[in-house]
């Protein structure tokens, strides 16, 4: 969780090997948090997230949103990845996946199912000046 009109970054964070039982929330990026009795205005900085991941991650939801990455707007989460994630209601049947402006990849299992938007895999090729030619993955 990170708060509205925040700076700096979360990146290169791994959850792995979790296994969880009658947990809200299990699995979330919340970049509009606000634990104020008031409601919070929105801001449009925020805390840079990126190269987050998320693997061997099993259990039970009592939140429908097993999966919920809230993304800022002016600074979206990137490079999130997701592997081998099976995650269930608590109450019995399934759990789903929210996200707002969030990208990156998935493998293996994943219940419930990436709502990730993908990212556009390999390299560009930029030409940066008139003799330098650079390579971002």
């Amino acid at each position: 969780k990170t708060w509205q009109g925040g700076s700096g970054y979360a990146r290169k964070i791994v959850f792995r090997g979790i296994r969880m039982s009658n947990v809200s929330n299990p699995i979330i990026i919340d970049q509009y948090y606000c634990d104020s009795s008031r409601q919070c205005q929105n801001q449009t900085s925020a805390v840079k997230v990126h190269q987050i991941s998320f693997i061997e991650i099993k259990g039970t939801s009592t939140t429908k949103d097993a999966i919920k990455f809230s993304c800022s707007d002016s600074s979206p989460c990137e490079k999130i990845y997701l592997q081998d994630i099976n995650m269930s209601l608590e109450s019995g049947g399934n759990a789903s996946a929210y996200c707002w402006k969030a990208s990156g990849f998935s493998s293996g299992l994943v219940n419930p199912p990436s709502c990730l938007t993908r990212a556009v895999v390999g390299l560009i090729n930029q030409n940066v000046g008139s003799s330098k030619k650079v390579e971002v993955a």
